[in-house]
């Protein structure tokens, strides 16, 4: 596949060869992988792959807000993220999520506000 997805590593510092390589691999192995993406033909998934940005989280930092708009959705190259909606007593703990899941694709696909709050841990 030829893309070149935006990936701005910690610091600002641009991309070495290699790093940028193993990333384009990275998420070509989790596109290919995802049963969300299986009715895809190569060229829209590497159009997917192409139009996707790399973004870093701390553990705390809200990625998704319950009720907020939604345009873009996120899959999970690292790390964990815990998924939560409101109920009556509270918070409800959904799900933890790793390595290949997908957030957000239901505001994408339906135009319905974000079902869920997901925070990375």
């Amino acid at each position: 596949m030829s893309y070149r997805p935006s990936v701005i590593p910690t610091g600002g510092r641009a991309l070495s060869e290699e790093e940028r390589v193993a990333i384009e691999r990275d998420m070509e192995a989790i596109v290919l992988g995802s049963h969300l993406f299986k009715s895809l033909d190569l060229t829209q998934r590497a159009q997917l792959i192409e139009s996707a940005f790399v973004m870093m989280y701390d553990a705390g930092d809200v990625i998704l807000r319950e009720g907020d708009p939604g345009d873009t959705m996120f899959l999970v190259m690292e790390g964990t993220l815990r998924v939560e909606t409101q109920g009556g007593a509270g918070n409800v703990h959904l799900a933890e999520l790793g390595r290949g899941a997908c957030v957000g694709e239901v505001s994408v696909l339906t135009g319905a506000p974000r079902t869920a709050t997901v925070t990375a841990i």
